[in-house]
């Protein structure tokens, strides 16, 4: 199984997770940390790769 990249990016002062090529929204957080911690705690998603997104949008990280 290919895991599908999980976008986290900030949208109107909230923090999206959506999955690559979709436009469906995942979950949504007040801050980075709870939607980094969500998806620490999701088991399915734990061999799942992140795009993190800064404030600009530019990609800060992958992991």
């Amino acid at each position: 199984m290919i895991a599908i990249p999980l976008h986290v990016m900030p949208a109107g002062g909230r923090w999206e997770v959506t999955r690559e090529g979709e436009f469906d929204i995942v979950a949504d957080f007040a801050d980075r940390g709870e939607a980094l911690e969500w998806i620490r705690n999701q088991p399915e998603l734990a061999d799942t790769k992140l795009v993190i997104h800064a404030e600009d949008f530019s990609i800060e990280s992958v992991q």
